[in-house]
């Protein structure tokens, strides 16, 4: 049993070695850019929250926290729940595109 877990890692260790740098970088430019849209979209969402709607700073950031604990909890769930769903008719379009519509 040992050497088959030690023979998994080896084939999975030469995969991720066998990606080029290109395609790495490609990756982290886009996991970059997606952070910093968010980022401003926070940053856009507390000014809001505060001139505009006039809630105090410390609720306006509580309620951006709140909402980034409930996906943090809710992701997984949903993660796995996509995983299972194979038999819905809009299938046939993608494994989770009816997720993508939630």
């Amino acid at each position: 049993m040992d050497n088959h877990i030690n023979s998994v890692e080896n084939d999975y260790t030469e995969i991720v070695q066998r990606l080029p740098r290109k395609l790495k970088f490609g990756y982290g430019i886009g996991h970059v850019l997606n952070d910093i849209c968010a980022s401003m979209w926070f940053t856009y969402l507390i000014v809001y929250f505060h001139y505009v709607l006039g809630f105090d700073p410390v609720y306006s950031g509580l309620i951006l926290f709140i909402g980034q604990v409930a996906d943090a909890v809710s992701t997984p769930f949903v993660g796995l729940q996509s995983d299972k769903d194979d038999d819905f008719w809009l299938c046939r379009y993608g494994r989770r595109k009816t997720w993508h519509l939630l």
